[in-house]
């Protein structure tokens, strides 16, 4: 049975046919640039860190109390984005301030005005009657 659309299927294998030569040339360019870059050697000199050496007083007896502070570290050059293995120094927790306390309010009832009487009014009302009322 012949195939419907034969360029369709030369497309597909030219396709991979590119595809696979391509990988290949990249993995020779790859392997060309791990070996020259092995080959070069460069030289950096290495450069000697000073370690601190505790030193025993008469305060501290036994073991060192302090070890990060003695201990040399590395540092982040980028101040935004710390050196995880360096732990920050805590900040210092406020001292409390006093509150004062509420005064309390007392209360103390009042006595009532008593009502008094209207006075009779001698005009009579001037609203409508309403029919039905």
């Amino acid at each position: 049975m012949r195939s419907r659309r034969p360029q369709a299927s030369f497309v597909l294998v030219v396709s991979g046919i590119v595809l696979l030569v391509s990988i290949f040339i990249g993995e020779k360019m790859g392997e060309r640039v791990i070996k020259r870059s092995t080959e070069a050697a460069i030289l950096v000199p290495e450069v000697q860190s000073a370690v601190p050496v505790p030193t025993a007083s008469a305060d501290q007896a036994g073991p060192i109390r302090d070890w990060r502070k003695l201990q040399v570290v590395t540092v982040a050059t980028d101040p935004g984005f710390p050196d995880p293995r360096v732990t920050p120094t805590p900040t210092p927790k406020p001292k409390p301030t006093h509150t004062p306390s509420p005064q309390p309010t007392y209360f103390f009832p009042t006595p009532s005005p008593e009502p008094s009487e209207a006075p009779p009014s001698a005009a009579p009302s001037t609203t409508p009657q309403l029919p039905g009322a």
